[in-house]
């Protein structure tokens, strides 16, 4: 029997080869317990499904986890069972499938749900006839595999019956986006698979209408679903809004066939709901809370068309009636906006207080685009328009005085926003404020105002020639919608004029002048405008500054370019501008001459918008220079004059570095080279640009140099490397220090490029180069050439001296007596290492370069000196490694010198391979020896002894260990670790001393053997150092560098003496909170060290991690906390592990050895109460979004709690065959009992006392800070049944441990769990009267069944004793 611990190289592979051999029936998955593992019998392979499962499904790789997912239910025959373990592998990984980050992975996730529905439904469908046609013959026939017990027909129905109640839990309050969002596509899917038979056929899929049917049935919008799609109506993201509001359309029609009682409690909920959004939208005037009120109002007019039996099909009167109830609801909406309008012309204090406008225009717009829109699609639509007619003209007027109400806020010209003298009398309202009601109403009424004309712009409308009043307002309104429109050409004109007349104001976007010109334009369907109007802003553009214009204020040429920059960039324009592109191209390229800072910049942001027209991308805008893997393709022949004016502009940039203004000038280039960087040209205008871009190459200005050097590598097509260096290098001696500088540059960034791209040659022909760069090296290294050219040169050198040294080529050690006698003519070293403190950049870059020349080639002798092999205490270092390493730490060496050592070993340890850094790793080993000490060596050493100790941790234990002893020996005097940490500087500074503190403590364990008392406290130090570094308000750096200073430890977990438990627990609770943080990369760390750790403490199989088993972090979590209650380890830290779990489940504060403080439950609720008076403007986002406080906390700590307590009453003690003490003291109980009690009153009594306005759904259980409150009560109460339950069997028992007194307490713990009981049963009555929230119903309801289910179990435990003991009497008598 074998399992899956031998796979670690080839698991990739491993699903494609599963696949393949259960399509060729080569492999078979089973779910016989007896055959665990993997077996061979019969030329088969036979899988355990559960091993399968976790294997598979817990894997970190996407793939595989698809791939284990599509082999469990994918099959041949779609009427074959599932396997009942198949079942529940998908039971327990579906969760964390659902709340995965990523998008594609919860796509692949949701169509292999859909498979599985398919074949579920195909299955039960067969075996529910088999087993009705076998209980009407009472035989057995049919098929094997559908000779089944109908267990197997059970299991299917509980999955679907779990997956739908977990489907409703996904979607409570409190859930994370991916939570929702997975949670409602998959109730979709449920949805169409025709589980519920009262949902009607057109909501079902193509398969579920094939005549397959369930053989059992599944309400799926039941009072929890319902719940929870009313609140999503308000969630802060739009996608999930949408996704509640059409499923609740589909909940809807099912409702129509439904009796009259279920439409009743649809329509009554709605009409709550709808009441509780308004409330809280008037209250907070937020967005998302408009949005969802406005879908309420939607929904509910969808409502009165199902209720009246009134589809969108009905013709004449039926549909009439039908439109004339919709427009019951649409006068409604119209009187609550005109109320909102006479509020707002009273005071507009008021309006932005307490009743924003904006829901309620959205409210319309919905009604109109959703129900009223089918309605008029019938044949009596003349009739309806018709009826329509009076409230399209209050609606009219509406939109006309909304716009006179914000036209004086909107429309002044103050720059700091203009603010009513009402409303500055009120301190607590802000320009932010006032703003937002203003530009909200706007939007929204033009928004409805667009919707009516596309909705009747079709229909000719008849007005009522005597209701002059009506008349007029619709008259206004289409002046409002449609003369602006037909006067356009007027605007526009009036729009350039603007840009004349403000030429004196330069603001921020030319104030919205460019928008306003270019939605004027787009509006334009003819497209005649746009010839007019680039022809007009060129002009405007184009004009050379006038001599009254001295200063940068009067500047109309600044509006016109940053109207053609926002023209150009805007996606509704299509191709008619591509004419005019290099036109406008020519302007800019002039106007990045002008002596006027403004004109400059705006030219040169207009050229390049330009750019990103014609390469369709944004990336010229980056500053970086990295090899562009993806370059776009440019047509320069589609669009005439572009090659010249690009040959020009490159011209005139050489012209220009001999001119008096070569500072402006050479501003043009940089555009340019970009262009020609991400759209390299072809054929012929290549080969007459690219003497030009060498010239530039030369240019005296460093940054041009760096630039062409880069567009240079992107445009040469020579064959290798070798040929680029005769082309460039060949006459070097004849040229200036500049083009010297350049020309190697381009030799650089060709390489890289090629790196990048995965073009480089084999190892000789950069072989070949590293002897061509030796042979004039002793010429380029001397004195003729300037810093700069020499640094260059070495960077160069040291870039190919790496891809030969690293390289596992049999040409790589051939070419090391060139690259040392390009080291041995390098005297530069000598020369600058010694100076003074050097304070020039250009120094310190050449002292870098010279520095890492040196230590590659120390390197280099080394590795072919030992074996690759070789951990780091087996390697032999050679005297020039010594000498040119270990000079840094000499006393005479300057600061200078040694940062320049740091920036090259830092840069050489990145790049090398594992074992070419285990070389490096010997050298810093030696030199933090005390003859080679100043003062402390590894001060500045420590950041690169740090990398390579976390790149060996793993992969080379031992080089990683013998690290870790040196740096713990060398840092034995150095000052208070702790207070080390805490001067660092920087949060790059904090997290390399993190990890470096970690590596010190694990190396003073390993050199002295043992746990002593200053150690251990040391530990604790850092583990407190460790929890304020992962708080989710720190940088990402920092908890990333947090989270991988736990492998430190990594050798440490399994050497005797242990760590004692009570540290390590708290190292555990630590790693936990790491694998919560909102970040992927972070969590994944926390799950390999999670690993690593279980790995070596396991109790069955102890050793090192097998890395292509490391599990995601949710279940990494869940391991860590079974740990907690299971593991031998941690056993005699159980009261600490209750302690801190009931903390972390209660939300309690507690300090190790003290009682744990319980936060009253009342206190509580008044505090969010206060902060649910003061709602922010926008949705406020949470820190974490990963999160989730009932999955993450409420369930997760109190089902640790529960298991203590069970252990703690089972589990009997070797030498007294007694329970151990259990594992919260008898006060801790007492006080968490009265807590609970106290908690359930006071949710009961808040219940009673809400406003019933504020109950149901929306209300104030559905808040998700009041959620988690009330489930954590729930969970407290759950727990407390659970201890009092296991207390009460083992108090009686003599030495049931310190703390506990006997029956006293027993008692009282059975009067505290009757006193919980009756206070759940008095919330459940009233939760249900009051309309809290069913997931507290449905958790209240499961805490009562269990409690009384144990009762029942311990009376019939006493019972069987009884009967055991008088069976055993009567035996005796007998015998």
């Amino acid at each position: 029997m074998l399992g899956f611990d031998g796979i670690e190289k080839q698991h990739e592979l491993l699903p494609l080869v599963l696949q393949v051999g259960k399509e060729k029936g080569s492999v078979l998955i089973h779910d016989d317990q007896a055959r665990r593992g993997i077996s061979f019998e019969q030329d088969l392979v036979h899988i355990f499904v559960e091993d399968f499962g976790q294997f598979m499904l817990s894997s970190t790789s996407h793939p595989t986890r698809v791939a284990g997912f599509y082999l469990l239910v994918s099959t041949n025959q779609v009427s074959r069972p599932l396997l009942v373990g198949a079942l529940r592998c998908l039971r327990t990984f579906l969760p964390y499938m659902h709340a995965d980050t990523d998008v594609a992975f919860r796509r692949d996730v949701l169509s292999l749900l859909q498979t599985l529905f398919v074949r579920i439904r195909a299955a039960s469908s067969s075996l529910g006839r088999m087993l009705r046609k076998e209980q009407i013959l009472g035989e057995t026939t049919g098929p094997e595999h559908l000779r089944l017990s109908p267990s197997i027909l059970d299991a299917h129905r509980q999955f679907m019956e779990w997956f739908h109640a977990f489907i409703a839990l996904e979607m409570h309050p409190s859930a994370s986006y991916q939570r929702h969002i997975s949670a409602l596509s998959s109730l979709r899917l449920l949805v169409k698979s025709g589980v519920d038979e009262k949902l009607p056929l057109m909501v079902l899929s193509k398969s579920a209408e094939m005549g397959i049917k369930w053989p059992f049935d599944i309400e799926i919008f039941d009072r929890k679903t319902l719940r929870g799609l009313f609140d999503l109506l308000l969630d802060a993201f739009n996608d999930v809004q949408e996704d509640a509001q059409s499923l609740m359309e589909i909940g809807q029609a099912g409702a129509a066939y439904s009796n009259l009682n279920h439409r009743k409690i649809w329509r009554s909920e709605l009409s709550h709901a709808l009441e509780s959004a308004r409330s809280k939208m008037l209250h907070s005037g937020r967005m998302d809370h408009a949005d969802g009120f406005a879908r309420l109002y939607s929904l509910l007019a969808q409502s009165i068309l199902v209720e009246n039996n009134a589809p969108t099909d009905l013709d004449g009167e039926d549909s009439l009636q039908s439109h004339r109830l919709i427009s019951g609801v649409i006068d409604g909406i119209l009187g609550s906006i005109e109320a909102a309008i006479l509020v707002a012309k009273g005071g507009l204090a008021a309006a932005v207080n307490e009743h924003p406008i904006h829901g309620l225009f959205i409210s319309l717009r919905y009604v109109l685009r959703g129900p009223l829109e089918s309605s008029s699609e019938s044949h009596a639509n003349q009739n309806i328009r018709e009826a329509t007619m009076p409230q399209l003209a209050r609606l009219a007027r509406s939109v006309l005085e909304t716009w006179g109400v914000v036209t004086p806020l909107l429309c002044n010209d103050a720059p700091e926003g203009f603010m009513p003298g009402d409303i500055e009398e009120e301190g607590e309202i802000s320009t932010k404020d006032v703003l937002s009601y203003a530009w909200r109403a706007l939007k929204e009424s033009m928004l409805l105002a667009k919707e009516i004309g596309l909705r009747f712009a079709e229909y000719p409308l008849k007005l009522n020639p005597d209701d002059n009043a009506q008349t007029t307002v619709i008259e206004q309104f289409g002046n409002l919608c449609f003369t602006q429109l037909a006067e356009i050409r007027h605007r526009v004109k009036r729009a350039l004029s603007i840009i004349d007349e403000k030429g004196s104001m330069v603001t921020r976007r030319s104030a919205g002048i460019p928008a306003l010109l270019v939605a004027l334009i787009c509006a334009d369907s003819a497209g005649s405008l746009v010839d007019k109007a680039v022809g007009d802003l060129l002009n405007i553009a184009g004009r050379k500054p006038g001599s009254s214009e001295t200063d940068e204020t009067s500047l109309p040429q600044v509006h016109a370019m940053n109207s053609l920059k926002v023209l150009f960039s805007s996606s509704k324009m299509g191709s008619s501008l591509n004419k005019h592109i290099v036109k406008v191209m020519e302007m800019s390229a002039e106007g990045m001459g002008s002596p006027r800072w403004a004109i400059r910049n705006c030219s040169l942001m207009l050229f390049r918008s330009l750019i990103d027209r014609l390469v369709g991308s944004n990336e010229s805008y980056t500053e970086t220079f990295e090899p562009s893997k993806n370059v776009a393709r440019l047509n320069y022949e589609r669009f005439s004059g572009l090659s010249e004016l690009i040959l020009r502009m490159l011209g005139d940039s050489s012209k220009a570095a001999t001119s008096d203004g070569e500072a402006i000038r050479t501003e043009a280039i940089f555009p340019v080279l970009g262009l020609l960087r991400r759209a390299p040209p072809s054929g012929s205008i290549r080969s007459v640009m690219m003497p030009l871009i060498l010239d530039a190459v030369g240019h005296p200005e460093w940054h041009v140099r760096e630039i062409a050097s880069r567009t240079y590598a992107v445009l040469s097509d020579k064959a290798n490397v070798v040929e680029e260096w005769a082309a460039l290098m060949t006459k070097y001696a004849t040229l200036s220090h500049n083009a010297v500088h350049g020309r190697v540059l381009c030799l650089k960034y060709l390489i890289l490029g090629r790196q990048g791209n995965g073009l480089v040659e084999n190892v000789h022909g950069f072989v070949r180069l590293l002897n061509e760069i030796a042979m004039i090296s002793s010429d380029v290294l001397s004195g003729r050439f300037s810093p700069i050219v020499k640094a260059t040169y070495l960077e160069l050198a040291n870039l190919i001296g790496e891809i030969c040294a690293f390289a596992e080529d049999a040409h790589s050690k051939g070419a090391l007596p060139m690259f040392a006698d390009l080291c041995k003519a390098d005297d530069i070293r000598k020369s600058t290492a010694d100076t003074a403190e050097i304070t020039n950049p250009i120094f310190s870059l050449l002292s870098r370069a010279s520095m890492k020349l040196h230590l590659l080639e120390t390197l280099w002798e080394m590795r072919y000196s030992n074996d690759p092999a070789s951990d780091i205490e087996d390697v032999t270092v050679s005297k020039n490694a010594q000498h040119v390493f270990l000079r840094p730490a000499s006393p005479d060496t300057t600061w200078s010198t040694k940062l320049s050592v740091i920036e090259a070993m830092d840069e050489l340890v990145s790049s090398a391979p594992l074992h070419v850094a285990t070389l490096y790793g010997r050298l810093l080993s030696d030199s933090l020896t005390p003859t080679a000490s100043l003062g402390q060596p590894h001060a500045f050493l420590e950041p690169s002894i740090v990398r390579i100790i976390d790149r060996c941790t793993l992969r080379q234990p031992r080089s990683a260990i013998h690290l870790q002893k040196r740096l713990a020996a060398a840092s034995s005097d150095s000052p208070s670790l702790s207070s080390t940490l805490w001067t660092a500087t920087t949060p790059e500074n904090l997290a390399t001393a993190l990890r470096a503190w970690a590596h010190k403590i694990a190396g003073r364990r390993l050199l002295h053997g043992t746990w002593s008392d200053s150690l251990l406290s040391e530990l604790q130090h850092w583990d407190a150092a460790m929890r304020c570094a992962i708080h989710e308000d720190n940088d990402f750096s920092l908890r990333l560098s947090a989270a991988q200073s736990l492998q430190a430890l990594t050798h440490i977990w399994s050497l005797h003496p242990r760590i004692p438990s009570r540290v390590l627990v708290d190292l555990i609770f630590t790693l936990h909170d790491i694998m919560t943080d909102d970040d992927d990369d972070i969590r994944d760390v926390g799950a390999s060290v999670a690993h690593t750790l279980l790995s070596f403490l396991s109790t069955k199989h102890p050793g090192p991690p097998d890395t292509s088993r490391t599990p995601i972090p949710p279940i990494a979590r869940s391991s860590l906390r079974q740990f907690l209650v299971k593991s031998p380890h941690t056993r005699d830290a159980h009261p600490f592990i209750a302690r801190e779990a009931l903390r972390r489940l209660a939300n309690a504060s507690s300090q190790p050895g003290e009682a744990v403080e319980f936060r009253d439950v009342n206190k509580q609720l008044e505090e969010l109460d206060r902060l649910n008076e003061h709602t922010p403007l926008f949705a406020t986002e949470k820190q974490n979004l990963y999160f989730d406080p009932v999955r993450d906390q409420c369930d997760a700590w109190s089902v640790v709690l529960k298991r203590l307590f069970l252990q703690s009453a089972t589990r009997k003690s070797a030498a007294t065959l007694q329970s151990p003490p259990p594992p919260l003291t008898s006060q801790t109980l007492q006080a968490l009992t009265t807590h609970t009690h106290n908690s359930i009153i006071a949710l009961t009594q808040r219940a009673e006392s809400a406003d019933p306005l504020a109950s149901g759904a929306l209300g104030w259980s559905s808040a998700p800070d009041y959620f988690v409150l009330g489930m954590r009560v729930v969970h407290c109460a759950d727990v407390v049944l659970n201890a009092v339950g296991c207390f009460g069997s083992s108090l009686g028992c003599a030495g049931a441990g310190a703390g506990y007194r006997g029956r006293g307490d027993d008692k009282v713990l059975k009067k505290s769990k009757t006193k919980i009981r009756r206070a759940l049963v008095q919330f459940l009555k009233v939760g249900r009267e009051r309309d809290v929230h069913p997931l507290w119903l449905e958790g209240a309801e499961r805490v009562l069944v269990c409690a009384v289910r144990r009762g029942l179990g311990r009376v019939g435990g006493v019972v069987s004793s009884i009967e055991e003991g008088l069976a055993g009497h009567r035996d005796e008598s007998d015998f």
